[in-house]
């Protein structure tokens, strides 16, 4: 009994803990938004599971820039009706941590085939709250920042079917089930050349080794 209110407290005390990413990222001092950018709705944001293989699954943002003018989204530039793909790893080449527009280049037609999608409409407001929440996980570990808790913080500042991490994308994939995830029926805008590939650092986004996307990761 003591072994079991032991686990149960430490159980508890993981959900608190994961809990507060998601609302410890208030507007911080970044640059303005650009001018034409209105203040309502300017992208839409997915959090899409992929199965990549049984072992090691992946959670991941898909941004579309919804609007006639350029958003910034971290260290990122999304063109106007452009989009772009963000995820946590383990070094892979460039550093662990946030990576842009690597699963746009390992999306293959399998993608389509077993992946699973949320989507929320997101603010500007929102929008810059992501990025300054970048800046505080550009780091990664096998459970407190992986992949899942990455998607799930930037997933948690725009939408308000909240998914809290738990650990592991197996659980996170549970949780977007229950919010009624879909499997992916809409295209992901692939992009062919490593150099649209970037790594997120203090100073900006950095073109990634070209051996970072020669892998058999998949997405």
């Amino acid at each position: 009994m003591e072994k079991l209110k032991k686990i149960t407290a430490l159980i508890l005390a993981v959900i608190m803990l994961m809990s507060i990413p998601v609302f410890a990222f208030a507007d911080g001092e970044e640059a303005e938004e650009p001018v034409a950018v209105s203040s309502g709705n300017v992208a839409t944001m997915y959090i899409i599971y992929s199965p990549a293989n049984k072992r090691e699954p992946h959670v991941w943002i898909y941004l579309v820039n919804q609007t006639n003018s350029p958003l910034e989204f971290g260290h990122c530039t999304v063109p106007a009706g452009g989009c772009i793909s963000v995820g946590n790893f383990h070094d892979r080449g460039s550093g662990e941590g946030i990576h842009y527009n690597l699963e746009r280049y390992w999306v293959k037609p399998a993608t389509y085939e077993r992946s699973y999608y949320l989507k929320t409409n997101v603010s500007a407001s929102e929008l810059r709250r992501c990025g300054n929440a970048m800046r505080f996980l550009n780091h990664w570990d096998y459970v407190f920042c992986n992949c899942s808790m990455f998607a799930t913080t930037m997933w948690n500042i725009c939408s308000p079917r909240k998914i809290l991490h738990l650990g592991f994308p197996h659980v996170t994939f549970v949780e977007m089930l229950l919010w009624g995830a879909k499997k992916l029926d809409f295209t992901i805008s692939k992009v062919g050349s490593a150099g649209s590939v970037y790594k997120y650092t203090k100073e900006g986004a950095e073109p990634v080794k070209y051996a970072v996307v020669l892998t058999n990761w998949g997405v």
